[in-house]
């Protein structure tokens, strides 16, 4: 099931927790294969917000969620996450190319040159090198002076699907 587009201020429809769940599914894959997407069920102080969820954008083992909301309707929960992804992938993107601009002149410096391999091995996955790649080539040359940087391909069988 596709996330329905709604208009600002609209109420979702009442969802099921199949339906939600197909939502977090499709909204994850928009944002990378490392995200982490999820709704809780809570019994906190907070009695008529009993649903709390979260997006991770890079992984929940760093740092804060990038966008959190409490709701008590699971098409409201769906519809505030997908908004605050909305709002958040802008300066997502900023930051996924200055780390992989980084990683990008510590592997050069190390190694010569930089391969998508040695970006996929390091923390980076096939999907976020397509997307994230050239920005970081271009962060890259900005912040050092040993450029031109580039990622080399080398592809082959060890290759992540994107």
């Amino acid at each position: 099931m596709a996330a329905t587009q709604r208009k600002p201020g609209a109420t979702p429809a009442p969802m099921s927790v199949v339906e939600a769940h197909a939502a977090l599914v499709v909204l994850r894959k928009e944002i990378g294969p490392k995200a982490r997407v999820s709704i809780h069920l809570t019994a906190a102080d907070d009695e008529d917000k009993p649903l709390y969820a979260a997006i991770y954008a890079t992984g929940i083992g760093y740092g804060e969620p990038n966008f959190s909301c409490r709701g008590s309707d699971l098409g409201q929960i769906v519809a505030d996450l997908r908004g605050g992804w909305e709002g958040f992938q802008v300066e997502h993107a900023r930051r996924m190319a200055a780390d992989m601009a980084l990683e990008i002149i510590r592997i050069t410096d190390e190694r010569g040159c930089c391969t998508d391999a040695a970006l996929r091995g390091s923390k980076f996955s096939a999907g976020d090198v397509l997307r994230f790649g050239p920005a970081a080539c271009a962060k890259a040359n900005e912040m050092a002076g040993r450029g031109p940087f580039e990622i080399v391909s080398i592809g082959g069988a060890n290759e992540e699907a994107a």
